[in-house]
């Protein structure tokens, strides 16, 4: 695999330096080999969910890390039996690896195939795989580092839309390979910095702050006190006051995004449509499912904005001309699935973020966009939800929002009843996490990932 890799990128700089640009390609189709009738797709999952318990139903639209089931609070990188029995119990329908659980091949296919083997509904067991970057799960292994040489931005600039079609094939059959089934990639994010929302240094502390607790007190030096002792106060408080440090800034690091920049194709709307397109149709076309991102795009806030509140304030005329066109574009490709984001979009929707809008989830990305697939929250368990909504409300909004997925929960377990007790006293229609779970189903089938 690394030698074909190796072979294609000298094949795309020698092209790129005979002034190789991307250019729309005819044809280009999101459909899978083999696709299903629709109306049998619909038929099969129609019949699944009529047995399928409201708690079923509700695991299903749970999506978590992995990691996020560990007992310990490390990298997983083995099926446990309390892991395999915690996605059993909580029928929970999708988890995300991250380079963090890949240590081998041989390993990564064992825990890949010990996942798929859980008993009930097959489980998405996706990755977030750009073709490059830090994320990427080649970055520390090199037995696989087929998938990880080249970054999305580099890509944009230096692939045509044949070349970029042909990378989404090879990133799928190596995913699929490994056990993967769905990507969590592209990103369709246009890299603009502009009418974004300014974020201060002091906002950020404070939330982290407010989380690692107060700082340490600086001690009181009597006059009376001798040197002695006043230098051993004051050496212990500075201790105290770096380690406190040290936990602020590990708050910090651990919620912020450096490298946005580099999963974005572009600043310029048509090569992001162009790139997202054929990325999708490449691997669409190995049977890999493919979970575009991050709806509205993100990236130009994404550094902060799992930390505090972060605004768009553009226009709707120019949000959808710049922002949505290339949604668009992935959704015309054939993309399975939708990452909503923690953004406030201003001008549509001032009071919640995107990830929890109905009037951005239901009125733009259903109606207005045309989305059918599969629509899922970016992670609930970040300060800028948990620090405004409790994991109930959050949970909640989410689903009446329109979001048929919720991604890390604060608490998954939790989660599930927060959701079925809902549904009993009314708070949420049955028939809207029906919907939910047949979109997921009908996916499931349609990419081979369940089988009856």
């Amino acid at each position: 695999m690394k030698r074909i890799v190796s072979i294609f990128l000298v094949l795309c700089l020698c092209i790129t330096m005979c002034g190789c640009s991307i250019q729309k390609k005819n044809g280009a189709s999101g459909s899978t080999e083999n696709a299903l009738d629709e109306e049998e797709v619909l038929k099969q999952a129609g019949k699944i969910l009529k047995k399928m318990t409201l708690d079923e139903k509700i695991g299903q639209m749970i999506l978590v890390d992995l990691d996020e089931l560990s007992e310990d609070g490390k990298p997983v990188t083995k099926l446990t039996k309390k892991i395999k029995e915690k996605i059993e119990k909580n029928h929970i329908g999708g988890v995300l690896l991250g380079n963090s659980n890949v240590k081998s091949v041989e390993q990564i296919k064992k825990l890949t195939q010990d996942l798929q083997s859980i008993e009930g509904i097959t489980l998405y067991i996706g990755t977030e795989e750009e073709g490059g970057g830090t994320r990427s799960i080649a970055v520390n292994n090199k037995e696989i580092d087929g998938t990880g040489y080249v970054s999305p931005a580099d890509m944009g600039k230096n692939m045509s839309e044949d070349q970029l079609e042909d990378t989404g094939v090879m990133i799928a059959k190596e995913l699929k390979d490994l056990g993967f089934n769905f990507n969590l990639a592209p990103c369709a994010d246009v890299w603009k910095m502009e009418n974004i929302s300014k974020v201060s240094s002091e906002q950020i502390r404070n939330l982290a702050m407010q989380e690692v607790g107060p700082a340490p007190a600086e001690p009181k030096i009597k006059k009376k006190m001798s040197k002695k002792k006043a230098k051993k106060l004051k050496r212990k408080y500075e201790k105290e006051h770096a380690s406190y440090e040290k936990k602020v800034q590990a708050y910090i690091d651990r919620y912020t995004v450096d490298d946005a920049n580099q999963s974005c194709f572009s600043s310029d709307e048509d090569v992001v449509s162009t790139a997202a397109g054929a990325m999708i149709t490449g691997m669409k076309s190995q049977g890999m499912a493919t979970a575009v991102k991050t709806f509205p795009g993100t990236a130009p806030v994404a550094k902060y904005h799992q930390l505090v509140p972060c605004q768009i304030t553009t226009g709707l005329s120019k949000l959808r001309r710049e922002n949505f066109s290339t949604f668009s574009a992935a959704i015309d490709a054939g993309t399975n699935m939708m990452m909503a984001g923690h953004v406030w979009l201003t001008k549509i929707d001032k009071d919640f973020p995107a990830s929890l809008s109905s009037t951005i989830l239901s009125d733009v990305v259903r109606k207005e966009l045309g989305f059918e697939g599969v629509l899922f929250t970016e992670a609930l368990n970040v300060p800028v939800i948990t620090s405004q909504y409790s994991a109930e409300e959050a949970e909640l909004k989410a689903v009446i929002a329109g979001a048929d997925m919720l991604y890390n929960p604060v608490n998954v377990e939790e989660a599930v009843f927060h959701v079925s007790r809902a549904v009993m006293f009314d708070d949420i229609d049955e028939k809207q996490v029906d919907q939910a779970v047949l979109r997921i189903l009908q996916d499931k089938i349609q990419q081979g990932i369940y089988h009856k």
